[in-house]
């Protein structure tokens, strides 16, 4: 179904023609307010063509349009169009972030439409990403890895199940009771161990890595049996750091000493800096504080890119997130019921009943919506269409990497070698 339409029959009275267009954004980020901004704006910037006038005007008027949406002008009009936090990296002072997408600092592969798997949760949400396994198979249902995650006398990660605390409407269709219900009856062993991590892919391969991480522990928690002594070459860290600007310092401060010394082949930071913002101040585009986290964030990026500039080696640049979001103060009084009262796996582990801004809704386009951006000599530039899922990340990052990913579900998306 199109997000906005256009129809005038009387577009052009001295040459006969009328103009109808379908605006649809395809499900993605601030398509709303792109397809709104893209239809109201079309028919004078056709007019206004040269190349209109002329009668050769298809890829031109198209070229405009971009051009208006990436400038200060329309970040300012695509705020006033639309407040869902979705259209973010179109809306913010973000211009590392904007050339990467407009492969204006090198070769880019995104996607700006993709979706959680299974709900927009962190703790689900980076499972999948980092085993590149169906929650069906990993069974993490919420954000209290607390409760779910143990380890066994070899020292291995083991999953607990998990029961659903959803009202009995709601448990039909929630995740936690959908899994509780069908695939525990299954299991001979109620505890069933975690799968492979991308940490995992790397050290029985032979390759090392390390992990910076900024604020929320569940990422190391995920990765927890990559600490047993026969992963050593991980070089896992879990940064003490309370600011990102500190893990981006050791980050360059690693490019500069530690690259060639250690072999390292995967240097991952995870950040809630964003994230945070938008829970405190809420997930929107009328939020000063959400939209300065996204800017401070695109400023250390930029560090990060010149800091590869300077390398010659076939760096993959990988950036993504978990989930989306909304500020509560834009959902409706039965939205709000249904978050808080109903769908109480959601606070399992850490409540958001009391944030300006929440997510974990799958079936809303502004809590499920993700982004993914690749960037480098690897990468295919454009955009991946049809949009990547959560499982392809993992078998693409291998992929890059020269290792095999065979008995991962998804494929490698985005690559010129794919």
């Amino acid at each position: 179904m199109e997000d906005a339409h256009v129809a005038i029959p009387d577009f052009d009275v001295e040459k006969g023609l009328s103009l109808f267009g379908v605006f649809d954004g395809h499900g993605g980020v601030a398509r709303e307010a792109v397809a709104k901004l893209v239809s109201e704006r079309l028919p004078r910037t056709l007019k206004n063509l040269e190349e209109y006038k002329a009668g050769n005007f298809k890829e031109r008027v198209g070229d405009r349009q971009d051009e208006f949406l990436w400038s200060a002008d329309g970040r300012v009009a695509l705020r006033k169009a639309k407040r869902k936090a979705n259209g973010a990296l179109l809306a913010a002072e973000a211009p590392r972030l904007r050339a990467l997408l407009r492969n204006k600092a090198g070769r880019c592969a995104f996607s700006l439409h993709c979706k959680t798997d299974p709900i927009p949760l962190s703790a689900p949400s980076w499972a999948t990403l980092l085993t590149g396994q169906r929650a069906a198979v990993h069974r993490i249902t919420s954000n209290d890895l607390d409760s779910l995650l143990s380890t066994d006398s070899q020292g291995r990660l083991l999953v607990q199940p998990s029961d659903c605390l959803c009202t009995p409407v709601r448990s039909a269709s929630c995740f936690a009771s959908a899994f509780s219900q069908a695939k525990r009856q299954k299991l001979a062993n109620p505890a069933s161990p975690f799968p492979p991590t991308l940490f995992h892919f790397l050290s029985q391969n032979g390759c090392s890595a390390k992990l910076l991480n900024v604020g929320w522990p569940g990422v190391p928690q995920l990765c927890a049996d990559a600490r047993r002594p026969e992963f050593a070459k991980m070089h896992i860290v879990n940064s003490q750091a309370e600011e990102l600007d500190k893990a981006v310092e050791e980050m360059l401060k690693l490019f500069v000493h530690f690259v060639q010394q250690l072999c390292l082949q995967v240097l991952a930071l995870y950040t809630h800096s964003v994230d945070l913002a938008g829970h405190v101040h809420g997930f929107s585009l009328d939020v000063p504080e959400y939209l300065e986290s996204i800017e401070h964030f695109d400023a250390c990026l930029g560090r990060l890119l010149d800091a590869l500039a300077d390398r010659h080696e076939d760096w993959l640049l990988a950036i993504t997130t978990d989930h989306g979001g909304g500020a509560a103060k834009d959902m409706s009084k039965d939205q709000w019921s249904l978050f808080v009262e109903d769908c109480k796996c959601i606070h399992k582990g850490l409540s958001q009943a009391g944030s300006q801004g929440v997510h974990g809704l799958q079936d809303s386009d502004t809590h499920n919506t993700r982004f993914v951006i690749l960037s480098g000599l690897n990468a295919r530039p454009g955009e991946i269409c049809p949009p990547p899922e959560a499982i392809d990340f993992l078998p693409t990052l291998l992929r890059h990497l020269g290792l095999a990913s065979d008995s991962l579900p998804g494929r490698s998306r985005g690559l010129r070698r794919d």
